[in-house]
């Protein structure tokens, strides 16, 4: 049977879209409207609204109490090219999906006498949820990947771990010779670039062995790395290099 194109407004089916349009809490959900479209097959008519009408009574009774609030794009193109890996964030979204997808398969499955047509509709899905405890073993609460979320990893962070030491043994050794001749010119240690430096009187920084990092604002205060310190952070910088490329091989 042929339809005309505008059977949807004659039909006020456009009204019925845009009232559930309003109830949309991700653009992915809003998306999924753009692709509705009429059909004139009777049996797949009934069927959706059997369904309707066993979600509609679940909802009611109040018994699957879900919410997904998640709208993220899984860049499936991408993840096909080697070497992609989706960052910790994209995970958890990822986990949270799975939990809520698992709670609605688990009640699907509990519940198969009592609404067969909810059963049908998710007994066919085929997910591991078992990357569920995956994630859990390697993300955690504070959002970050645990140091020892594999081998390599807890090896590495050790070695970390025994530079910083060694850097701080070092600097602080260097810092009070340095303080005790009077050519400081901050009481503490610096940072700069990720190194460990002296806050060295510019007038004294040819009195200071090592490499020039960076100057004050007022070039009063030259950050010099001590030529002590500097096999000790290039070993550092080299270890976190380590750190970030098997934190990638983990995601």
């Amino acid at each position: 049977m042929l339809y005309p194109k505008s059977i949807a407004n004659k039909l006020g089916f456009d009204q019925v879209i845009a009232a559930a349009m309003n109830h949309c809490q991700t653009q992915k959900g809003l998306a999924h409207f753009n692709r509705i479209k009429c059909s004139g097959n009777e049996e797949l008519i009934k069927l959706w609204l059997m369904q309707t009408a066993e979600l509609k009574e679940i909802i009611e009774k109040g018994e699957l109490p879900v919410s997904l609030e998640i709208d993220f794009d899984l860049h499936l193109e991408s993840a096909r090219i080697e070497g992609f890996f989706y960052e910790i964030d994209t995970i958890n979204e990822i986990q949270d999906l799975l939990y809520v997808l698992q709670k609605v398969c688990d009640y699907a499955q509990n519940h198969n006498e009592e609404y067969p047509l909810l059963h049908e509709l998710f007994k066919s899905i085929d997910i591991d949820f078992e990357l569920i405890e995956d994630i859990d073993t390697i993300i955690g609460l504070d959002n970050e990947i645990k140091s020892d979320a594999s081998p390599g990893l807890k090896k590495i962070v050790s070695a970390i771990t025994r530079a910083e030491k060694n850097i701080i043994k070092s600097s602080n050794s260097l810092f009070t010779a340095a303080k005790e001749k009077g050519f400081l010119g901050d009481t503490e240690l610096g940072i700069k670039n990720g190194r460990v430096v002296l806050p060295v009187l510019s007038e004294y920084k040819r009195k200071i062995g090592g490499v020039l990092i960076d100057q004050s604002g007022t070039g009063k205060i030259s950050y010099i790395e001590p030529l002590e310190l500097v096999g000790l952070n290039n070993e550092l910088a080299e270890l976190q290099i380590k750190k970030r490329q098997e934190i990638i091989a983990i995601l």
